[in-house]
């Protein structure tokens, strides 16, 4: 989460427009507009809301503005060609249609089989590195423009109370472009339950391996290790913890690393993030 700079409420780190009073969050990129969108701000701020958190009511709203929706799209065997890319950025960049199906959205649109083959590629590699059950969640963008946006969603459970999600968001125009994996330990009780241990992490720093190469997995074991040293003040503060740990950026690439633990002294849950650019050649 992050806060957004003209209202402070917090919304999602991978959002590049606020839902609650529709600030641009990320530098000359332009949110996708809908077709015959209504000029009034309430309304197009909870669209905004809508698109961005509930890929299930998408659906249904691109219907209203006479965008035909996917499951449609199969039912009458038609099939999406994509035409030249756009001037992708501009403000009249608007979503037309929606996939949350990988083999649907190959089977539909034409000339999409070499991205659709990457990332099951890259799904097999995953897959290689754990025998943990993966969770795929994926949601795919076309625009007028002829761009794709892809956000994509894998959840690596490891235990009842341990897993990893590793998010994926891009386009072929490579407007956006970020790799998220963060880790999440719940039921711990004491410190000693929730501080790095470079073993227990080891699938985490195989999946950004796999990701963008081994040079950047230190930057975890730097944020996990300067975490540990906070051991004596969480003591202090524990039974008014709110969010406590430690975070660090590296200035010569656009990466991020934090480790942090929150919630209640019997429910400790502790959380490993990294952050970075998505290397979209593996991808596109």
């Amino acid at each position: 989460m992050k806060p957004c700079p003209r209202c402070k409420k917090e919304v999602a780190s991978h959002a590049k427009i606020c839902p609650y009073c529709g600030y641009h969050l990320e530098p000359g990129y332009q949110p996708m507009k809908r077709r015959n969108a209504p000029k009034v701000g309430i309304m197009y701020i909870f669209m905004a809301f809508i698109f961005m958190f509930s890929p299930a009511i998408i659906g249904y709203f691109l219907n209203q503005y006479n965008v035909i929706p996917t499951s449609n799209l199969r039912d009458t065997n038609d099939t999406i060609v994509l035409g030249p890319l756009g001037d992708v950025g501009n403000i009249s960049e608007y979503s037309k249609y929606y996939f949350n199906d990988l083999d649907k959205f190959n089977d539909t649109v034409e000339n999409v089989e070499s991205m659709v083959a990457k990332i099951k590629n890259f799904e097999a590699e995953l897959g290689l590195l754990t025998n943990s059950t993966i969770e795929n969640e994926y949601n795919m963008y076309i625009t007028n423009l002829n761009n794709i946006y892809y956000d994509i969603t894998y959840t690596v459970h490891i235990k009842d109370t341990h897993s990893i999600e590793l998010s994926l968001y891009y386009d072929i125009a490579k407007v956006t472009n970020e790799v998220k994996v963060r880790s999440y330990k719940q039921n711990n009780t004491t410190f000693e339950e929730v501080r790095y241990d470079e073993e227990e992490y080891h699938l985490m720093k195989q999946i950004v391996t796999l990701l963008n190469g081994d040079e950047e997995v230190n930057l975890l074991s730097t944020v996990g290790q300067q975490f540990n040293q906070l051991e004596p003040v969480f003591e202090k503060r524990k039974e008014r913890l709110g969010n406590y740990g430690v975070g660090l950026h590296e200035n010569d690439e656009w990466a991020t690393s934090s480790m942090y633990v929150f919630g209640p002294l019997d429910n400790y849950v502790v959380k490993l993030v990294y952050q970075t650019t998505l290397d979209v050649e593996k991808f596109i």
